[in-house]
């Protein structure tokens, strides 16, 4: 439950600062979550639960008309949303939003980094006594996080480029898994041969166990800042203050407390333009796609 407070409710609690701060009125403030990049951290009903609680807990001490998190299983129902209104703020994986949200209804928003500077990149992690170059994975068992097309294409891409297939056709099994943690530990235990998973995740696994890093490697990866970004709607009014209150959000008592107990992310600007390396990345995929059945 900290790592769900540590990744998602921070940013809520930003977003619920008193509108008199900036010389507004009472305002809105509605937050869109896609909930299949977030089940990780805790079920529905704690995540739930945890939202309604902090929503409550900060609303009854600021000025604002509404204040909301909600969750969506599908994109298709969190776009309509956004593009109709109903939420101002939407917080997912930065392929998801690249594919399928219309670029010029988004504004720049900001997004929890492990560190300044610090990406938690995509990793291929191998066994290192069985498998030393990519061409070594045909036959092998992998492990994959459940619902994360970042990581698909990511892995795909790999395969298409080395074997001309697609991973689905590569692998003997490819078994996906709810929670990173787990994933490094089942390879490292030898219930695989490789794992896609990221970076935090590994890191933590091998400073909590350090044989970690004597059994498994890093074969390849793909840099992205954090698993989920965050973008405001354009036409929301409070963006801007409301993201200038966040990069300074570490000069505050309350958000010292918090830093220092919950160990919190960095917050820093994420601008719409970084999305065009995952517009990159997707039509180098589709491109190999294409090439493949073309043979």
């Amino acid at each position: 439950m900290r790592s769900f407070v540590l990744k998602v409710l921070i940013p809520v609690f930003i977003l619920m600062l008193p509108g008199a701060l900036y010389g507004q009125g009472p305002a809105r403030i509605n937050m869109g979550f896609y909930f299949p990049s977030i089940n990780d951290i805790a079920d529905r009903t704690d995540i739930e639960i945890s939202l309604t609680f902090w929503t409550k807990e900060l609303t009854e001490e600021v000025a604002v008309t509404e204040s909301h998190a909600f969750l969506y299983d599908t994109v298709q129902t969190m776009r309509k949303a956004f593009d109709e209104g109903e939420i101002d703020m939407i917080i997912a994986p930065p392929l998801v939003i690249a594919k399928y949200f219309d670029r010029t209804m988004l504004a720049d928003g900001f997004v929890g980094v492990r560190e300044e500077g610090l990406n938690n990149s995509l990793l291929l992690l191998v066994n290192k006594d069985r498998i030393d170059t990519l061409k070594d994975l045909r036959g092998k068992r992998i492990i994959l996080p459940v619902n994360d097309e970042l990581a698909e294409v990511f892995l795909d891409t790999l395969t298409l480029k080395t074997f001309k297939k697609s991973f689905k056709n590569i692998f003997s099994v490819a078994q996906p898994k709810i929670k990173n943690n787990r994933i490094v530990l089942d390879l490292f235990f030898d219930k695989a041969d490789a794992a896609i998973v990221y970076q935090g995740a590994f890191d933590v696994m091998a400073e909590l166990n350090p044989q970690i890093l004597t059994k498994l490697k890093i074969l390849a990866s793909y840099p992205v800042r954090a698993k989920n970004f965050s973008y405001f709607h354009k036409d929301y009014p409070l963006r801007e203050l409301l993201t200038q209150k966040a990069m300074s959000y570490g000069e505050f008592p309350r958000a010292k407390q918090i830093l220092a107990v919950y160990k919190t992310p960095v917050l820093d600007y994420c601008k719409v333009e970084e999305l065009e390396m995952f517009d990159t990345l997707y039509a180098e995929y589709l491109e190999l796609k294409k090439q493949v059945k073309g043979n």
